[in-house]
């Protein structure tokens, strides 16, 4: 544990000694990587993986989450690789910013299929996680638990979907030893 703790402190060490660039470098560095090139594209990466961990110490709900930070930092990382071979520069925009949204959509979708024994999809997942802040909001405002009927108006949804999503948060994971040809059912063959 130690050394792993080591190796991540050196890494983001290292990390802080990269300057960032300028505008029209990063403007210049796309039209290489347009054209192919992967000099320009490992440049961008790297003058801008200290952003990814800016990105992901911004996002509480990731740093609390059961992924471990080296797994995180990898996520990001690869969205970042990803958002470099996609950004075109217009206007004013720098790269981060760009880059952002695809690390946040990136680092969500790994967070969630990692987090579960049993993957959920991701959009059902961002549902749970809606779900769970609109319970805490309207908790500390109604100074209680909220009804699904409130929990529904808050969201813009159906109590029906809130409790669906109640529900596939609530269910246990079934074992598979549990099973056996007597109790499974002729459809199910």
């Amino acid at each position: 544990m130690r050394n792993k703790k080591n190796a991540l402190s050196d890494y983001l060490r290292t990390l802080y000694n990269i300057p960032t660039l300028s505008r029209d470098i990063e403007a210049q560095l796309a039209q290489r990587i347009a054209q192919g090139d992967e000099e320009a594209l490992e440049k961008l990466v790297t003058h801008n993986l200290r952003f990814v961990v800016t990105v992901i110490k911004s996002m509480p709900h990731w740093t609390h989450s059961s992924v471990d930070m080296e797994d995180m930092l990898g996520f990001g990382n690869e969205a970042l690789i990803l958002a470099a071979r996609k950004w075109q520069p217009m206007g004013k925009i720098r790269f981060a910013s760009y880059a952002k949204k695809v690390i946040i959509t990136e680092v969500n979708r790994a967070v969630a299929n990692t987090k579960n024994i049993i993957r959920l999809p991701v959009n059902i997942t961002e549902e749970i996680r809606k779900n769970k802040y609109a319970e805490r909001i309207l908790t500390q405002e109604l100074g209680r638990k909220p009804t699904t009927n409130e929990l529904a108006d808050y969201l813009d949804s159906t109590p029906e979907r809130v409790t669906y999503i109640n529900s596939v948060l609530n269910k246990e994971p079934i074992s598979m030893e549990s099973f056996s040809n007597d109790n499974l059912k002729e459809e199910d063959e």
